[in-house]
């Protein structure tokens, strides 16, 4: 596995892995506010909204 040279904060709080093998070591909050899928997904696991949260399939 090789590490991103862009995306590799010391300070990270989540690593994401390619399919390629590449990881991404990033700050959560900015992935919440920059992407509706993580936004989502971080109020989907709020425990006042586990539940109320309908996923399309």
């Amino acid at each position: 596995m090789s590490q991103s040279e862009r995306f590799c904060a010391g300070d990270a709080d989540m690593t994401i892995s390619s399919s390629d093998g590449v990881t991404f070591k990033v700050h959560r909050k900015h992935l919440e506010v920059h992407s509706d899928v993580f936004a989502d997904a971080a109020n989907a696991t709020r425990p006042d909204n586990v539940g109320k949260i309908r996923t399309a399939l």
